[in-house]
């Protein structure tokens, strides 16, 4: 989930980790948190089919 994603993305920051070219990042769900977040993640967008992907 993208709001994961956020949260490690500012785990890693507050390290010192170097985003993007140290490690890399990728969410899930494309939300605007993913856009909004600096530096931006990518995320990958599904549809889903019932309760389940």
């Amino acid at each position: 989930m993208a709001f994961m994603a956020a949260g490690a993305l500012r785990a890693l920051a507050d390290i010192g980790a170097n985003i993007p070219k140290g490690i890399l990042l990728v969410g899930w769900d494309d939300t605007d948190v993913a856009r909004f977040s600096l530096p931006s993640i990518t995320t990958i967008h599904s549809t889903r089919q019932g309760e389940h992907c």
